[in-house]
C-alpha cells in the first residue's frame, strides 16, 4: 500500500521547487522525470528534493548551485548508489553553499568528472582543499571557484596526496596574490602532465621553497621547472630540483636560470654524463654560484669541444683560476677567456680550419696547381645557390670550401687526416677534371653510348633538342628518373676521384682507408630500404670499401650486383675521365631501373659475400651490357607494382660532401658568357625561362636550402642569386644590403665568441676585472667611406692658404739632407778641427785624449708610417662654441643600452649634424687636409682612417685613404663623407689599425688618433665598471700598439680629458687641447714633434 504522506511530501516539496526562480524550475523539470527512474526508493528522491530545496536556502543567489545541483545528478547517480553517498555528496554542497553558491555550483558542475575515478572519503579532502583557498574575499572566492573547475583533470596527473600540498602552496601564493595563484592554476594543467611520480615530490619542495622566499616567481617556477624535468636523466631529476630549492632559498633569480638554461644545456648532451655535470656544479656552487651556473651553461660546447672524458682537466682548471681571481676564473667559466681558449685547444681533439687553412691552401694548391682558395662552407650557403646548409664539404669549380670544423675522431691526428682527405678529394674533382665533361667526347674505358641514347630517346618522346645551360644538363636529360641517375653519377665519380687520389698520391692511403672505413658506420642497412633504393646503398658501399670487405647481397637479385660491381671495378683506371663515368652510369641506371622499388619480402634471402667475388662473377656480363644496343624504352621503369614507393635519395656520404656537377657547370658557362654551340643544342640567349627548367628538373637544387622559411616563390631568389654569380664572380660577396648595422640585428648582445665572417676581422678585448681577453669578442668591418663633394677640400685649402704655407715650410725642414756630416768618429775622410785640437790639449795635458777626430758624410733618408685615426662617434656632431666646460662623462651624453632609445638619441646627434654652425667633426675634416698638404711634401707613407659603430659585432672602420693609396682627387672627395655616425669603441679600431701599421717596413711607425671624449660603446663596459673598463680595454690596446714597435700618441679636444686621459695612456704620449680652434694649427706640431 503506497505511502500516502510520503506522496504528499513529495508534492508539496515539488510544488514549492516550482516556484523558484524560472532558470531552476526549468532545469528541474527538464530531470525530474529521469531522476524518479533511477531512485528504486522513494526514499532517496525524496531526500534529493529536500536537500535542493536547502541549498536553494542557504545563501544569496543559491539558486545557482542549485540549477547545477540539477544538472549533475544524473551523472552523479552513475558513480553513486546509496543513500548516503547521497547526502554526503549533497552535504557538500550545502556547505559551500553556505559560504559561497559560485563555489558550491563549481563543485557540482565538476562532481561527476571527480567521483569518476574517486571514493567518497576522496570527496570529503577534495572539499575541504577547495573549502581552504576561500577566505570571505570575492579573489579567493575566483580562486576557490577555479580550483574545483580544474582540479578534476589535475588529479589524473597528481595523487589526492600531492594536490592537497600543492592547494597549501597555492593558498601561501594567494596570500600576496590571488591573481598570481589563480594564474598559477591554471598553469597547472599543462606543468603536471610534464611531471613523473619520482620527481613530484622534490617540485613541490621547489614550489613551497619559491613561495616562501620568492613569491613572485611562483608561476615562472612552475612552468620552468616542469619543462627542466624531462630534459634531465631520469635518475638525477629528484636531485636536479633539489638544487633548485636550495638555490630558491638564497633569493634572487638564480634559479630560473639553473632550472631554464641549466636544463637546456642537459639536453644538449647525453644522459650518461648528467651525473657528472651536476657533480661538477654542486662543487663549484659551494665555491662560486655565479660561475656554477655559468659552467652548466658551457657543457653543451665544452663537451662538444674536448668531449666528457677530459672536461675534469678544464673544470679544474677554472677551479684554480677561481681561487685566484673571482673575475678571471667566472670568465673561464662563461668560455670568455683566452687562457681557457688555450686549454680546450690543448685538450681538445677539434681540429680548425683557421687553424690549419694556409697548411692545407698550399697543399690543394701543389695538388691543383692553380690559385684556388680555401674557405668556410659558410660563405658557399650565403650565395643562396642551392648548397646545402648543412657544414658539407663542397667546390664551385674555382675554389674549395670546408667545414670550420672537425671532431669526428677522438684525436687530432685522426681529425686532422680527415680535414685532409676532405680537402684531397675536393681538389680531386679539380684536379682529375670532374666538371669538364663534354657530353660528346668518347671516354678511354667505355664506348661511347650517350648520343645513341639521346638520339633513342627523341625519337620515342617524339620531341626536338632543347637548349641547355650545360653539358650535364644534357646528359641527365637522359634520364627519366633523374634523382636515380644523379645518385649513381655521384656514387661512380665520387669513386673515381677517390681512386686516382689514392693512385697520385701514396701518403694520402692511410687517411683514406681510416677515413672510408668511417664513413660506412651508422648508414641505413640496404635489407631495410625498398629495394631500388637498396641496390644503391649497395653501390655507394662498395665504392668505399676494400674488395675483401663483404656486403649484403640478395639472393634474387644477384646478378644485377654483380654487374654493378663489374661495371665499378672497371672503372676504377689511371686513365678513366668524367665521360668515363657518365657511361658507367648508363649502365647501371639500366640495371636498377627494371628493378621495381618495393619493399624487400620479409623471406628474401640474403647473402655476405665479398665485393671482389662480385667483381669476377660480373666480369663476363658486364661486356654484354656494355655493348647492349641503346634504345629510349631502356630508360624507362619497370611496369612495378602496387606496393612501389616513391624513390627517396640515397644518403650522403660525409666527408665527399656536396658535390654538384651540373649547377657548377652552368656556373662557369654563365660567367663565361656562353652555352653550349653544337648543331643539337644551339640555343638563344640566356633566359629566366631556361633557368626555372633547369630548377624543374635539376636534382642537385633544393630551393629549400636557398632561403629559409616559408616564401611564395624561392626560385625568385635563386635566379637572381644565379645571374649575380654569372655577373660578378665566384669571390662576389654577399651581404644583407642593410649592412652590418642593419635589420635584423638582435636587439640584445650576445655573450658568446664571434665566428669568422668574410670580409670582417675579430678581435679580443682585455677584461681588467677578470685580467684576461675576451677571445674574438669583436668585429672590425672595413670599407672605404663614401665619397662627398671635392668642394669641402678647396675650400679648407683657401680657408687656411697662410697656416698651409706655414706648416709646409716647418715640414720641408724635416726633410734630411741627402747627406749629412757626421763629427768625432774614430775613422773618416779628413779631420774634425775643433776634436783635433781637443785631442792636443789633452795630451799635452797628460790626459788621455778621445781618438775619435774625425768626420764624414752618411747618407740620411727619412722613414716614416703614419696612420690618422679619426674618431667620427655622434658625439664629434657637438658645435663647437656649444662645448660645455664640464664632463663628457655626464650620464645623459652616454649611449643608451637600449635599442630603441638609442635610435632616439642617434637622431637627436644627427639633426645638430645638419646645423650650419661648426663641429668638432668639421675641425677634424680640416685639419685632415692641412696634415695632407703637408705630408705630401715630405713624402712619408700615411694613410687615414675612421672609427665608429654600435656593439662588438659592428665596430665600423672607414678608409679616407689607405696606408699605401696615392693622393687622389678620390681621397679629397672622400674627406667630405666624414660625418658623425655612432658610438666610440676604441680598442678595435687601434688594434685593427695597428695591424696595418705593423704590416709596413718603416723605420719609424706612428699611430695618431683624435678624439673629442672617452670611449663608449653599447655593451662596452662590465657591471660595476661601467665607464672604467672602456678605458682599461683602450689602454691595452695602446701597450699593444707601442709593443709592435708603433708609437702611438691620443689627441683630445675633451677639455674634461685629464680625468681619464692619464689613466688610458699611463706613461704613453698624449695631449688635451683646452682650445678646440686651436687643432688645425697643432696636429701638424704635434706631428713634426713625434716623427723627428
Amino acid at each position: 500500500m503506497p505511502d500516502i504522506s510520503k506522496d504528499g511530501d513529495i508534492t508539496a516539496l515539488s510544488k514549492e521547487i516550482q516556484s523558484l526562480p524560472v532558470s531552476v524550475s526549468q532545469i528541474f523539470s527538464q530531470v525530474d522525470s529521469q531522476v524518479q527512474k533511477r531512485f528504486i526508493n522513494s526514499d532517496n528522491y525524496l531526500l534529493w528534493l529536500r536537500n535542493s530545496l536547502e541549498i536553494s536556502k542557504a545563501s544569496f543567489r543559491a539558486w545557482e548551485a542549485t540549477t547545477e545541483y540539477f544538472r549533475a545528478t544524473l551523472e552523479v547517480l552513475d558513480n553513486i548508489d546509496n543513500q548516503e553517498d547521497l547526502a554526503l555528496w549533497a552535504d557538500g554542497g550545502k556547505r559551500l553553499c553556505s559560504t559561497s553558491a559560485p563555489i558550491a555550483a563549481a563543485y557540482f558542475r565538476s562532481s561527476h568528472i571527480f567521483l569518476t575515478d574517486h571514493d567518497m572519503d576522496d570527496l570529503n579532502q577534495w572539499i575541504n582543499a577547495g573549502e581552504s583557498l576561500y577566505h570571505g574575499t570575492w579573489k579567493s572566492g575566483a580562486l576557490a571557484t577555479k580550483f574545483f573547475e580544474t582540479s578534476p583533470s589535475l588529479l589524473l596527473e597528481f595523487s589526492m596526496e600531492h594536490l592537497m600540498q600543492y592547494v597549501a602552496i597555492l593558498d601561501n601564493v594567494a596570500e600576496h596574490s590571488s591573481e598570481m595563484a589563480e594564474e598559477c592554476l591554471l598553469l597547472a594543467g599543462e606543468s603536471f602532465t610534464l611531471l613523473e611520480e619520482e620527481s613530484t615530490e622534490g617540485y613541490l619542495t621547489l614550489l613551497r621553497s619559491t613561495v616562501h622566499n620568492n613569491w613572485k616567481y611562483t608561476k615562472d617556477t612552475q612552468r620552468s621547472a616542469a619543462l627542466a624535468l624531462p630534459r634531465v636523466a631520469r635518475h638525477e631529476r629528484a636531485r636536479y630540483m633539489d638544487l633548485a630549492a636550495k638555490m630558491a632559498d638564497e633569493r634572487g633569480k638564480r634559479y630560473l636560470v639553473f632550472l631554464n638554461e641549466g636544463s637546456k644545456s642537459l639536453s644538449e648532451v647525453t644522459y650518461d654524463v648528467h651525473s657528472k655535470i651536476l657533480d661538477m656544479f654542486e662543487n663549484l656552487y659551494s665555491i662560486s654560484p655565479e660561475a656554477a651556473v655559468e659552467f652548466i651553461h658551457s657543457c653543451p660546447e665544452l663537451i662538444r669541444r674536448v668531449g666528457s672524458n677530459d672536461m675534469h682537466k678544464w673544470y679544474e682548471a677554472g677551479l684554480a683560476m677561481l681561487q685566484q681571481n673571482d673575475a678571471a676564473g667566472l670568465g673561464f667559466f662563461k668560455l670568455e677567456s683566452a687562457r681557457g681558449e688555450s686549454l680546450i685547444d690543448q685538450i681538445s681533439a677539434t681540429i680548425k680550419l683557421e687553424d690549419i687553412a694556409p697548411i692545407l691552401q698550399m697543399y690543394a694548391r701543389g695538388l691543383t696547381g692553380g690559385d684556388m682558395q680555401l674557405r668556410s662552407v659558410t660563405e658557399l650557403q650565403e650565395r643562396s645557390l642551392g648548397w646545402a646548409r648543412e657544414e658539407k664539404a663542397s667546390t664551385d669549380g674555382s675554389n674549395i670550401f670546408l667545414p670550420d670544423q672537425i671532431s669526428s675522431f677522438p684525436t687530432k691526428n685522426e681529425n686532422f687526416s680527415w680535414f685532409k682527405v676532405l680537402c684531397s678529394h675536393q681538389t680531386g674533382h679539380l684536379e682529375f677534371m670532374s666538371f669538364n665533361f663534354d657530353f660528346k667526347r668518347e671516354g678511354n674505358i667505355f664506348a661511347l653510348r650517350r648520343l645513341a641514347t639521346e638520339s633513342a630517346k627523341l625519337e620515342t618522346d617524339g620531341g626536338s633538342p632543347t637548349a641547355v645551360l650545360s653539358e650535364f644538363e644534357r646528359f641527365f636529360d637522359l634520364f627519366p628518373q633523374r634523382r636515380l641517375a644523379s645518385d649513381i653519377y655521384q656514387a661512380l665519380e665520387d669513386a673515381r676521384i677517390d681512386y686516382l687520389t689514392r693512385q697520385a698520391y701514396a701518403g694520402l692511403r692511410d687517411p683514406y682507408r681510416l677515413v672510408q672505413g668511417a664513413a660506412t658506420y651508422g648508414r641505413r642497412s640496404p635489407q631495410n630500404l625498398p629495394l631500388r633504393e637498396g641496390l644503391v646503398e649497395l653501390l655507394i658501399r662498395m665504392t668505399l670499401l676494400e674488395k675483401e670487405a663483404t656486403i649484403p647481397v640478395p639472393r634474387n637479385l644477384r646478378s644485377v650486383v654483380n654487374n654493378m660491381a663489374a661495371t665499378l671495378d672497371k672503372l676504377m683506371d689511371k686513365t678513366a675521365l668524367p665521360e668515363d663515368t657518365a657511361e658507367a652510369c648508363l649502365i647501371i641506371y639500366k640495371l636498377l631501373i627494371k628493378v621495381p622499388n618495393t619493399p624487400p619480402p620479409a623471406d628474401m634471402d640474403w647473402d655476405e659475400t665479398q665485393i671482389g667475388e662480385l667483381t669476377e662473377e660480373g666480369t663476363s656480363e658486364i661486356q654484354e651490357a656494355d655493348s647492349a644496343s641503346a634504345g629510349g624504352q631502356d630508360m624507362v621503369p619497370g611496369s612495378g607494382t602496387e606496393d612501389d614507393v616513391e624513390y627517396k635519395p640515397a644518403e650522403d656520404v660525409d666527408y665527399r660532401g656536396d658535390f654538384k656537377p651540373e649547377l657548377v657547370q652552368t656556373l662557369a658557362n654563365l660567367r663565361k658568357g656562353q652555352q653550349q654551340t653544337d648543331e643539337m643544342t644551339k640555343s638563344p640567349p640566356l633566359t629566366e625561362e631556361m633557368i626555372k627548367q633547369l630548377l624543374e628538373k635539376s636534382a642537385e637544387i633544393d630551393l629549400s636550402s636557398v632561403v629559409d622559411g616559408n616564401i611564395d616563390d624561392p626560385s625568385g631568389l635563386f635566379i637572381s642569386s644565379l645571374m649575380s654569380e654569372s655577373i660578378e664572380g665566384p669571390d662576389a660577396e654577399f651581404k644583407d644590403e642593410s649592412g652590418p648595422g642593419g635589420v635584423g640585428k638582435e636587439e640584445v648582445e650576445s655573450e658568446e665568441e664571434l665566428m669568422e665572417e668574410p670580409k670582417t676581422s675579430l678581435y679580443s678585448e682585455w677584461d681588467f676585472v677578470a685580467l684576461d681577453y675576451k677571445p674574438n669578442w669583436c668585429r672590425i668591418h672595413e670599407s672605404v667611406i663614401t665619397e662627398g663633394s671635392i668642394d669641402f677640400y678647396q675650400e679648407t685649402v683657401d680657408k687656411y692658404a697662410g697656416l698651409i704655407n706655414e706648416v709646409r715650410r716647418q715640414f720641408e725642414m724635416m726633410v734630411p739632407e741627402t747627406y749629412r756630416k757626421e763629427k768625432r768618429l774614430p775613422d773618416g775622410e779628413e779631420f774634425d778641427l775643433d776634436s783635433a785640437i781637443e785631442y792636443i790639449v789633452e795630451k799635452r795635458a797628460g790626459t788621455a785624449p778621445d781618438e775619435k777626430i774625425y768626420w764624414r758624410r752618411n747618407k740620411t733618408q727619412r722613414d716614416v708610417a703614419v696612420i690618422f685615426l679619426l674618431d667620427m662617434s655622434a658625439s664629434t656632431a657637438e658645435a663647437i662654441d656649444e662645448k660645455e666646460l664640464k664632463a663628457v662623462n655626464d650620464d645623459d651624453d652616454d649611449v643608451p643600452e637600449d635599442p630603441k632609445q638609442y635610435l632616439y638619441w642617434l637622431k637627436s646627434r644627427r639633426e645638430k649634424a645638419n646645423r650650419s654652425y661648426r663641429r668638432i667633426i668639421d675641425l677634424e675634416k680640416e685639419s685632415t687636409v692641412l696634415l695632407i698638404r703637408a705630408l705630401e711634401t715630405i713624402g712619408d707613407t700615411y694613410g687615414i682612417y675612421g672609427f665608429s659603430g654600435y656593439g662588438r659585432d659592428n665596430v665600423e672602420f672607414y678608409s679616407v685613404k689607405a696606408l699605401e693609396e696615392p693622393f687622389s682627387d678620390k681621397v679629397q672627395r672622400r674627406i667630405d663623407g666624414i660625418n658623425p655616425l655612432h658610438a666610440t669603441r676604441m680598442g678595435p679600431a687601434i688594434r685593427h689599425a695597428a695591424e696595418k701599421l705593423d704590416d709596413i717596413g718603416a723605420k719609424t711607425k706612428v699611430l695618431f688618433l683624435i678624439s673629442d671624449g672617452r670611449p663608449q660603446d653599447r655593451g662596452y663596459s662590465r657591471e660595476g665598471a661601467e665607464k672604467e673598463y672602456a678605458v682599461q680595454d683602450t689602454h691595452m690596446a695602446l701597450l699593444e700598439t707601442k709593443a709592435k714597435g708603433i708609437i702611438p700618441f691620443l689627441l683630445t679636444v675633451d677639455r674634461a680629458g685629464h680625468d681619464y686621459m692619464k689613466e688610458m695612456c699611463g706613461d704613453l704620449p698624449y695631449e688635451v687641447l683646452a682650445d678646440i680652434n686651436l687643432l688645425p694649427k697643432r696636429l701638424p706640431q704635434l706631428y713634426s714633434r713625434l716623427t723627428l
